[in-house]
């Protein structure tokens, strides 16, 4: 009784409902981080100079654009 109550219309619904909208939003976003993580991954070095030089390139990039606007 239980199953043809409960387990069974609880099945039928998860079935039909498979491709809802979170579902379906968070496979997406999964993906997008998916992309972004195989597009960074290439920077990884190891070399804490690399690290640092980018530290200092991206500030000087983003002292120098504040200070022209």
């Amino acid at each position: 009784m239980y199953d043809a109550l409960l387990v069974r219309p609880f099945f039928w619904i998860t079935g039909v409902n498979k491709s809802d909208f979170f579902n379906v939003a968070t496979g997406a976003l999964a993906r997008i981080f998916e992309r972004l993580h195989d597009l960074l991954s290439v920077t990884v070095s190891g070399n804490v100079r690399s690290y640092l030089a980018w530290l200092g390139i991206g500030s000087a990039i983003i002292i120098g654009v504040i200070l022209l606007l």
